[in-house]
C-alpha cells in the first residue's frame, strides 16, 4: 500500500509529456495552435500557462516545452522562454540569474540566456551540451540575494525616518536689556527672512541707543 502511494506522488511530480511545443510560426497547446502575440491564459495537464505565438512561461507547476524534434526544455513556473532568430531566450521575474541542468551538469548564468539548437543537444553561453532535454529553474540564491536588499532598503528607511525629531527652533523672542543710561529696552528680533545677517537691526540704529551716546563734538553730530 504504502508503495502504491509513493509511486502516485512520484507520478504527480513529474512533469506531463510535452503537450506544448513550438512551431515555426506559432505555439501550440494541446490541440490548438496559438498565433496571437498577446499573451493567453491556457490550461495544460501539467497546470496553467501564459502562452503566445513566441513565448512560454508556466504559472504552476513545471511543464515540458518542445522547442524543437527531439528537443525538450523543463521549465519551472516564473520562467519564460521566448522564440527569437537563430534560438530561444530564457528570462525570469525579479531575478538577475536562472539555472540550467543540462547532461546532469547545473549552471547558474544571468538573464537573459540564449539557447541554441545544436545537431547533438544545445549551445548555451558559447558552450555546447549533448542531450535531448534541457532544464530551466530559478536559484534559491537569488531568493537569498532578494532578502538581503529587502532588510538593506528597510535598514536605509529607518536612517531616513521623514519623522525623526527636528532640532529645535532657535529663540527668537525680545530680550530685556540695559544701555549705557541704564534705561530698560527691548532688542528687536531679527526677521526670519533677513536670517543671513545682512540686513538685521543692530543697537547702533536703535533710536534709544543712539540718544544715549556722547556726542562727538560740543556742536553734536
Amino acid at each position: 500500500m504504502k508503495l502504491a502511494v509513493l509511486a502516485v506522488v512520484l507520478v504527480a511530480m513529474v512533469p506531463a509529456g510535452p503537450s506544448v511545443s513550438f512551431d515555426s510560426e506559432s505555439v501550440r497547446v494541446g490541440d490548438e495552435s496559438l498565433t496571437d502575440v498577446v499573451m493567453q491564459l491556457r490550461e495544460t495537464p501539467a497546470g496553467f500557462i501564459l502562452a503566445s505565438k513566441a513565448s512560454v512561461e508556466p504559472l504552476a507547476r513545471p511543464v515540458s516545452v518542445a522547442l524543437a524534434p527531439e528537443r525538450t526544455m523543463v521549465l519551472e513556473p516564473g520562467i519564460r522562454v521566448s522564440r527569437t532568430q537563430g534560438g530561444f531566450v530564457l528570462s525570469v521575474h525579479n531575478r538577475r540569474r536562472i539555472e540550467l541542468e543540462m547532461a546532469g551538469e547545473k549552471t547558474l548564468l544571468v538573464v537573459p540566456v540564449t539557447v541554441e539548437i545544436t545537431e547533438r543537444g544545445w549551445k548555451v553561453a558559447g558552450r555546447e551540451f549533448e542531450g535531448v532535454e534541457i532544464a530551466a529553474r530559478r536559484p534559491q540564491q537569488d531568493d537569498v540575494d532578494q532578502n538581503l536588499n529587502q532588510l538593506g532598503d528597510s535598514a536605509k528607511r529607518i536612517l531616513t525616518n521623514p519623522n525623526a525629531k527636528a532640532p529645535p527652533k532657535q529663540d527668537t523672542t525680545a530680550k530685556t536689556i540695559r544701555g549705557r543710561g541704564n534705561e530698560v529696552r527691548r532688542r528687536r528680533p531679527v526677521p526670519e527672512y533677513f536670517g543671513n545677517g545682512l540686513f538685521a537691526t543692530s543697537d547702533a540704529f536703535d533710536s534709544s541707543a543712539v540718544t544715549a551716546l556722547l556726542h562727538a563734538s560740543p556742536t553734536g553730530f
